[in-house]
């Protein structure tokens, strides 16, 4: 009786260049999925909006994540509002190390229970970053937690008849 060898001959080297195969499209498959990005034009030209920030076991929403924004133009200047306030500053990035600093804003009194002032912080204290599909993630100094924001919608503008 004739039996195929798949462990030697012309089969076995088809069967390992189609794991091979396989495999490189799996990792590819897999790295597309991670889909990080620190390259300076994932973060650059989109209006951010705040989400979260994830610290350790817990986890704060922000109830109006339109009045928290950032964007990061590629003359390194960031326009950021803060809730009833705006202003903006600088940024560095240096691999995916990402450093704010800088700010100068507007001083209106903003509505109770702004958090603008916890905002304007965990900017200050951001050390890296990275952009996936789901958003902008800031990481913070010190274990401090990681800032989540997504782009915002663009706001349509009607013209008139």
């Amino acid at each position: 009786m004739n039996r195929l060898n798949l462990e030697s001959g012309p089969f076995a080297a088809r069967s390992a260049i189609a794991i091979i195969v396989a495999s490189a499209a799996l990792a590819s498959g897999c790295a597309a999925l991670l889909g990080r990005s620190t390259s300076p034009a994932a973060l650059q030209n989109t209006v951010w909006q705040w989400q979260e920030t994830f610290a350790q076991e817990q986890t704060f929403r922000v109830e109006t994540p339109e009045r928290y924004t950032i964007n990061f133009d590629p003359s390194l200047r960031a326009a950021v509002r803060f809730d009833c306030n705006r202003g903006g500053g600088t940024y560095k990035i240096d691999g995916d190390t990402l450093t704010i600093s800088g700010f100068a804003t507007t001083r209106m009194a903003c509505p109770a229970g702004s958090v603008a002032p916890r905002f304007a912080d965990e900017l200050l204290h951001t050390r890296s970053f990275y952009v996936n599909d789901d958003g902008l993630y800031l990481v913070l100094a010190d274990d401090a937690g990681t800032m989540h924001f997504t782009r915002a919608k663009p706001r349509l503008v009607r013209e008139s008849p």
